[in-house]
């Protein structure tokens, strides 16, 4: 079940500062699921909320970003 956010399941996060961060998530947006990785805020009430800065990819397209981030880490690892 998807939160208000429409997200059904979180794979990780990455933290840029104590206020931002950005969450690996697939999330359900009008009717089709989709992996996000986006950039999350933290408001001066004490929530988290997501921000426009990020990419969401097709479902079908996962493994093909996959292998883009790990061969892009075997070019900055030398």
């Amino acid at each position: 079940m998807a939160n208000s956010d429409g997200v059904v399941f979180t794979g990780g996060e990455i933290a840029k500062s104590p206020f931002k961060k950005i969450v690996v998530a697939v999330r359900d947006y009008r009717g089709a699921r989709f992996i996000d990785i986006r950039e999350m805020e933290l408001w001066g009430n004490g929530e988290w909320k997501f921000t426009h800065r990020g990419v969401t990819v097709p479902i079908a397209q996962v493994r093909d970003m996959a292998v883009a981030i790990v061969q892009v880490g075997k070019f900055v690892a030398g």
